[in-house]
């Protein structure tokens, strides 16, 4: 995982996902005049939608969800996995220590996803 204005998640041998906050309409243009002839890019950006988990439940919920441990020490800041929750397919990745994970999906899944973040918050305790 590189961050940075430009953040780059590695999602499997040679395939990165590209994400820049607040980015200019044609960015993945610029992105693919800056690697041409090193890779290709092909824009997915109205394609995912990321969920910030973060705070002293966040390892708890995400938990509920993937067969990863999340453990520090097994999956440290800047680790990335693509894997599934609740059968969706999922891109997660430490952001910090905090704890904060984000998870990207393909927007079409969002009321499900949402829909299982909801059942599982409401199964933690309340200081979760």
């Amino acid at each position: 995982m590189v961050e940075g204005p430009l953040s780059m998640i590695g999602t499997g041998p040679g395939s990165w996902l590209a994400m820049m906050e607040d980015a200019a309409g044609d960015w993945a243009e610029t992105l693919q005049a800056q690697v041409a002839g090193l890779a290709s890019v092909s824009d997915q950006s109205g394609g995912y939608l990321v969920h910030r988990f973060a705070g002293p439940g966040a390892t708890a919920v995400l938990q509920r969800g993937v067969a990863i441990d999340l453990h520090p020490a097994a999956f440290p800041t800047g680790s990335v996995a693509t894997t599934v929750i609740a059968h969706i397919g999922v891109i997660l990745w430490r952001v910090d220590y905090d704890p904060s994970f984000d998870v990207a999906i393909f927007r079409s899944y969002a009321d499900s996803f949402r829909r299982w973040i909801d059942v599982t918050q409401s199964g933690l305790p309340n200081d979760q």
